[in-house]
């Protein structure tokens, strides 16, 4: 069963007058080879492009095993290049071939060879090869399922959808169960036999223990902040076994690159800036951050704070964590320092959005603590409460916009109400 993914298959398009190497990433299993080698396959073909001038290749395929050699692979296309009209080359997985960052600047030079190709691995982005591609390569990253997609796949009311999208994530397979069971199965085979053996082959790690542990931690701490430096001093007295920051930084930078994990910085709205400030991180998809906890730990808000951030990197905005530090004096007229939050500050095309979340407000002393951070800024950036249960969309008299959990989720424009 193919999706449309509608919002992806256009920007391949859009890409197709573009000379650049187009790069799809993202986490495995949320549709990259579905998306290039079905739908924009099928829209070629559709629109006039000859099978014949099409040349793809799915590299994690052991048929194709010998075309991981870049010569072996190099040859292939040369050899399929039969005249000087435009040829379109679709690579999946294209990390597994060695010395790969070399062989796709030798198809750029092919004047004639229009050059997409999948990834799931974020090192071949790193900062290194992105020099070496210097202005000749393009990112194109792919997310799982949004909520919107989900729910209109999943023929179910908003609520059921809802639940099941925090709990399963929205893999694209998924749909194609109805079984919770089977559902978790799959998850859980995919973390395992996909991601974790991924990672751990191709970094070769030695502590894997300790490296599952901290993927537990990860999970279960969503929408906290947290050190490093308490993190290892932590497992150095619970473990009683040594492990660095500077492992547990490189053992993180492993989950970043595989998609799984997304940090989230700090952006200083007020006040003295805090030097090496804890951080957040949240993950690409609920149901594999689920997987890892067993489906146990599910606590709503952590997951709709989890859900709202991933809506807005799908909808393209930076996203950051936004800090308040300001002075005071109690009743007593004790001076005091006192740092607060804004869940994100998120920003595109120069504009900026402070955003609150939160399950429901149920009295004036909540509301107040939610909207408090925005009282102390004095700009004119949208200051927006998302809030799950308990609010009709609405305006107050300073201009605050109160958005509906739902409203949020199935309108790309809601920031803008």
């Amino acid at each position: 069963m193919y999706f449309e993914r509608k919002e992806y298959l256009n920007k391949l398009i859009s890409k197709i007058n573009d000379n650049r190497i187009k790069i799809i990433t993202g986490l495995r299993r949320a549709g990259k080879s579905v998306l290039l080698n079905e739908l924009f396959y099928n829209y070629l073909i559709k629109n006039g492009v000859y099978q014949d001038h099409i040349i793809r290749l799915a590299l994690d395929d052991y048929k194709n095993k010998k075309y991981l050699n870049p010569d072996e692979l190099y040859k292939y296309v040369n050899e399929n290049i039969k005249d000087d009209s435009t040829y379109f080359l679709l690579l999946d997985e294209i990390q597994l071939v060695d010395d790969f960052v070399h062989l796709l600047l030798g198809f750029y030079h092919i004047k004639n060879l229009n050059v997409y190709v999948t990834g799931s691995n974020a090192k071949f982005l790193s900062k290194d090869i992105i020099t070496e591609f210097n202005d000749r390569g393009i990112e194109i990253r792919i997310n799982p399922l949004s909520f919107k997609e989900y729910y209109e796949l999943a023929n179910k009311n908003i609520n059921d959808a809802y639940n099941e999208y925090i709990k399963f994530g929205g893999l694209p397979k998924l749909i194609e169960f109805n079984n919770e069971n089977d559902k978790k199965e799959y998850l859980i085979n995919v973390l395992k036999e996909t991601y974790y053996k991924d990672i751990e082959e191709r970094y070769k790690i030695k502590h894997l223990d300790e490296f599952d542990e901290l993927t537990s931690f990860l999970a279960s701490s969503i929408g906290s902040r947290f050190s490093l430096l308490k993190l290892s001093n932590s497992f150095n007295s619970i473990k009683k076994e040594k492990i660095s920051t500077y492992t547990l930084n490189k053992y993180i930078s492993y989950l970043k690159d595989s998609f799984l994990i997304n940090m989230i910085k700090k952006d200083n709205l007020k006040g003295k800036k805090l030097i090496n400030p804890p951080k957040k991180y949240f993950f690409s998809d609920l149901g594999i951050r689920n997987a890892i906890l067993s489906f146990n730990n599910l606590e709503e808000t952590h997951l709709m704070e989890n859900l709202i951030y991933n809506e807005l990197i799908k909808r393209g905005y930076e996203v950051n964590l936004g800090s308040l530090i300001y002075n005071g004096k109690n009743e007593k007229g004790i001076s005091y320092r006192k740092e607060l939050e804004i869940d994100f500050v998120a920003k595109k095309n120069n504009k900026t959005y402070y955003i609150q979340g939160a399950y429901e407000i149920s009295n004036e002393d909540k509301k107040y603590q939610e909207i408090r951070p925005f009282t102390l800024l004095n700009d004119n950036n949208k200051k927006v409460l998302v809030i799950k249960n308990g609010y009709l969309t609405s305006k107050d008299d300073k201009g605050y916009l109160y958005l509906n959990l739902f409203d949020f989720l199935l309108d790309d424009n809601s920031l803008d109400l």
